[in-house]
């Protein structure tokens, strides 16, 4: 259960600090409207895959979010109780 903890744990890192880091990617990239935007890239992907990375990285840290949640849940009780 402990390794299990260690992993969900660092899992949650990453995956906020991956979520920044798309993020930001995402809010420079250049508008759909302006020229040349529709062949823009950035590390090899184009516009739509930074778009579906950040989605996918927002579903893996819901998850995790979820399981963080389960795995402390007596602790969170016992916090709300005092």
């Amino acid at each position: 259960m402990v390794k299990y903890r260690r992993f969900v744990s660092l899992g949650l890192l990453i995956s906020f600090i991956s979520l920044l880091l798309v993020g930001l990617v995402l809010f420079f990239r250049p508008e759909a409207d302006q020229p040349g935007a529709l062949s823009w890239k950035f590390l090899g992907l184009e516009r739509e895959a930074w778009g579906e990375t950040h989605k996918v990285l927002a579903l893996i840290f819901v998850f995790l979010t979820i399981n963080h949640i389960f795995l402390n849940l007596d602790k969170i009780k016992e916090y709300l109780k005092n």
